[in-house]
């Protein structure tokens, strides 16, 4: 049930703003410095690489099975590009406000809980792979 809501909700979001990805590295970019200074640089195919993920792990029926690209994730930008794991949260908690804003008053309780249970499960299993 909550992958279907995600799934429309995202669709939603895809109809109201064709510059959502963009948006919301803005807005990560706004909420942390830290991550700006790591991240912007990146260009647009790389930055649309990171955004298709974050739609994948959204819409993966379990996680778990994720468990591969999981642990690729934390262990390459730990090590190679040393990303802090506080950053995980907050660029989810950045993707989800995002939604939030985008929709408005459209944006109802059932998705806000969805979104916010997905998007805290995604940062802590990335944040629960790394070494520290």
């Amino acid at each position: 049930m909550a992958n279907a809501l995600i799934e429309a909700t995202l669709e939603k979001v895809a109809v109201s703003d064709s510059d959502f990805d963009q948006r919301c590295f803005e807005r990560f970019f706004q909420m942390s410095e830290e991550g700006k200074s790591l991240m912007d640089h990146m260009d647009l195919v790389h930055r649309g690489k990171m955004m298709a993920e974050i739609y994948r792990l959204l819409l993966a029926d379990k996680l778990e099975d994720e468990a591969d690209y999981l642990n690729w994730e934390a262990k390459n930008h730990e090590t190679a590009y040393f990303v802090p794991k506080h950053l995980y949260a907050i660029l989810m908690r950045a993707f989800q406000e995002l939604v939030a804003d985008t929709l408005g008053s459209a944006w109802s309780g059932a998705e806000s809980d969805a979104f916010s249970a997905r998007c805290n499960q995604i940062a802590h299993e990335i944040q629960s792979r790394y070494s520290e």
